[in-house]
């Protein structure tokens, strides 16, 4: 069955196939690693919005008095974080 489907398709049709089978797993592996450098950049930006929190909780009166959905709203607003977050 293999033999006549290569046949059919001749030595051109095969090289075609398999790069389109090589284009999409490359693709993908681009695609997963695109994911995960997202995924790692908005971490970074998370810990560094809790440490901002943190330092303001520390040392401002005015910014301890706030709602926490105000404390939120001003760190991820600061951090280029979606504010949906915060509700």
């Amino acid at each position: 069955m293999h033999a006549l489907i290569a046949f059919a398709i001749g030595p051109i049709g095969r090289y075609v196939v398999l790069g389109g089978i090589l284009i999409a797993i490359i693709g993908g592996t681009y695609l997963k690693i695109q994911s995960d450098i997202r995924a790692k950049d908005e971490a970074a930006r998370q810990r560094a919005a809790q440490t901002r929190i943190i330092e303001m909780e520390q040392r401002n009166d005015a910014f301890r008095r706030l709602e926490t959905r105000d404390r939120c709203l001003a760190f991820r607003r600061d951090s280029g974080l979606p504010a949906s977050k915060c509700d």
